[in-house]
């Protein structure tokens, strides 16, 4: 729903393998600059560089959470009666 951490991740600082501090990212939306060094460092998961500080999107909580369990007598309907749910207009998350 909300995307990968790496989709989330504005920027971040951190430390590369000799000792350097690297920061990345900034207020700018988007930019062409080179390389993405923050979605790199953050894809890499610690073998480039170790992360010290990151700097993320914030999404505000749901009005309302609701939850159920459903069991169909066959694959079929349980399919129809997703897209039915999906055609109401009803967000289905995982």
């Amino acid at each position: 729903k909300y995307g990968t951490m790496r989709e989330n991740c504005l920027g971040l600082t951190a430390v590369l393998a000799s000792g350097e501090v690297v920061r990345t990212g900034g207020r700018a939306r988007k930019s062409s600059a080179g390389y993405d060094l923050t979605r790199l460092l953050v894809g890499s998961e610690g073998t480039l560089a170790v992360l010290t500080e990151v700097q993320l999107k914030l999404y505000p909580l749901p009005a309302a959470v609701s939850a159920a369990t459903c069991s169909f007598p066959t694959l079929s309907d349980a399919a129809r009666a997703v897209a039915g749910l999906l055609q109401c207009g009803v967000p289905v998350s995982r």
